[in-house]
């Protein structure tokens, strides 16, 4: 089954920005090549720019955030990542969406249109929190409604 991940990044409108993402998508060009990964550098209505990963294994989707991500704290950068957002598609779609300026994660279960399924967020919450840094503060919870994935 394809996987799908995507990394958020509030966009930077300079000159000095060519540099890290030249790097970024060179980078990104030749470890796809190895591995098969998909991707794509998309930019959204509000101007954040995604770069959206797809593979069939989910250990290179997570070598690929961590690439990017590292790049850009290297290049300066690192104000600008908002968010890595990890799609599962199952009997219900979940999100784990990680902050990057908290270091933690939170689960986003949409049910609908402009909906979402708080129970099975919470339930999510206490099955993985042991495991996982999770954000501890519910409104900071924010949902990601149009995200490219």
């Amino acid at each position: 089954m394809m996987v799908q991940l995507a990394v958020c990044i509030k966009s930077v409108e300079s000159s000095r920005c060519e540099t890290p993402w030249s790097e970024v998508e060179g980078l990104l060009k030749i470890s796809s090549n190895e591995t098969k990964t998909e991707y794509s550098v998309q930019k959204d209505s509000y101007n954040y720019l995604w770069v959206v990963l797809r593979d069939l294994d989910f250990d290179n989707l997570v070598a690929k955030v961590q690439m990017v991500s590292s790049t850009l704290i290297y290049e300066g950068f690192g104000t600008q990542l908002l968010a890595a957002i990890y799609r599962f598609k199952g009997n219900t779609m979940v999100y784990w969406i990680y902050s990057f300026n908290e270091g933690t994660y939170y689960p986003f279960v949409p049910s609908g249109s402009s909906r979402r399924d708080n129970a099975f967020k919470l339930r999510l919450k206490s099955v993985v929190e042991t495991g996982l840094p999770i954000v501890k503060d519910l409104i900071s919870w924010y949902h990601l409604w149009s995200t490219p994935i």
